[in-house]
């Protein structure tokens, strides 16, 4: 699963990282603003969808977690919006 959090959430992104790796999985983390970067977002779901097995997104704007659902053929779950 790749994650992307913020530095400053600590439970929330501790408990997604022990669930993943309880249930055999393996977590990726990346900070939330890595999916402010130039690149865009339907080009990283092309390469996640490769990659990874799910999104799990911890972003203030719900309209990037929308787009990467939009785009992504894996599985994403919002961890939280505002």
């Amino acid at each position: 699963m790749v994650l992307f959090f913020p530095s400053t959430s600590l439970r929330t992104r501790v408990t997604f990282e022990k669930g993943i790796y309880l249930l055999g999985g393996q977590s990726i983390l990346f900070p939330t603003e890595t999916l402010g970067k130039k690149e865009k977002l339907e080009d990283v779901c092309g390469y996640l969808n490769n990659w990874a097995d799910g999104i799990i997104v911890r972003h203030r704007n719900i309209d990037v977690v929308k787009k990467l659902a939009q785009y992504s053929k894996i599985p994403v779950i919002n961890a939280m919006t505002d």
